[in-house]
Formats: structure tokens, C-alpha cells, sequence
């Protein structure tokens, strides 16, 4: 399985990730993991998220008609679902799949607007950063209003 160097090494698991009968994944711009090792898998499909234990067991799915084009997924240490969207917005949610904020959807290069957001995340202090790389070809910084 190609060259192989360095001090890690990873084997792949095969058959990790058990979906539902009929299920399948379609176009995975993002995989992220909570503080509870749960492995949320983000598609551009039918679910968009589903989760998984540790295992690869079913656990569950959210998303279904929220999201446009999502472009990955980032769990910050308080347990919030950051989506980037390459429709030029943001979205966050709560674990559950609950919507907790959503900004932008207007391509522009105002501040806090996105032109088409690729990957997002969020510091211990509250700061959010938010990179683009098509268009927008920037980074920028959000600070959590209390």
C-alpha cells in the first residue's frame, strides 16, 4: 500500500463503518471525531451525517435537507458541528443536528461574508477561523460574541 515511512504507521480496517441496509456514501468531503470518539462521517448524499462509535457501529444520522454543497465538518471541544459551505456559508450545529447559527450565502468579500468556505476551526478561546481557498483564498478569524 505505497511507501511507507517515518515512525506511524496506519493499516487500513476493513469493513469499519457499518451503514444501514440500502445506505451508501455519496461524495465524503469530511470525517470528524468528538470528544466522545464518536465519528461523524459528512456526504453530500441522502444523510448527510451519520455516526459511528469507535467501532464503526451505527449510532445514528442528521442533516437531511439542511445543508446545500457542505464542504467538511470540524467538532470544537464544546461539542458544536461546524459546516462549511461551498454555497458561501457557514453553518453550526449543535451534536444533535439542531441549527445554532448560520451567516453568509452571498458571494462577497465583505468581512464576515464567504465566498466559498472550505475547512473550518475553532481555538480554545472562542475564535473561529474560517479558510477559503477558491475564490476567497483567505482566512478569517470569528470571535464568539457572549
Amino acid at each position: 500500500m505505497g511507501n511507507r515511512t517515518g515512525e506511524l504507521r496506519y493499516e487500513v480496517v476493513q469493513g469499519w463503518g457499518k451503514l444501514p441496509e440500502g445506505w451508501v456514501y455519496t461524495q465524503v468531503p469530511g470525517v470528524a471525531v468528538d470528544s466522545r470518539d464518536r465519528v461523524f462521517v459528512f456526504c453530500r448524499g441522502e444523510h448527510p451525517v451519520t455516526i459511528f462509535d469507535r467501532e464503526g457501529n451505527f449510532q445514528g444520522s442528521w442533516g437531511e435537507g439542511v445543508f446545500t454543497t457542505p464542504h467538511g465538518i470540524f467538532i470544537d471541544a464544546e461539542g458544536r458541528v461546524y459546516v462549511p459551505e461551498l454555497q458561501s456559508r457557514m453553518s453550526v450545529l449543535d451534536k444533535e443536528g439542531r441549527l445554532l447559527a448560520r451567516w453568509g450565502g452571498e458571494k462577497t468579500h465583505e468581512p464576515g461574508l464567504f465566498v466559498a468556505p472550505h475547512c473550518a476551526w475553532a481555538d480554545t478561546h472562542g475564535g473561529l477561523y474560517v479558510g477559503e481557498a477558491l475564490q476567497g483564498q483567505r482566512i478569517q478569524k470569528f470571535e464568539l460574541q457572549n
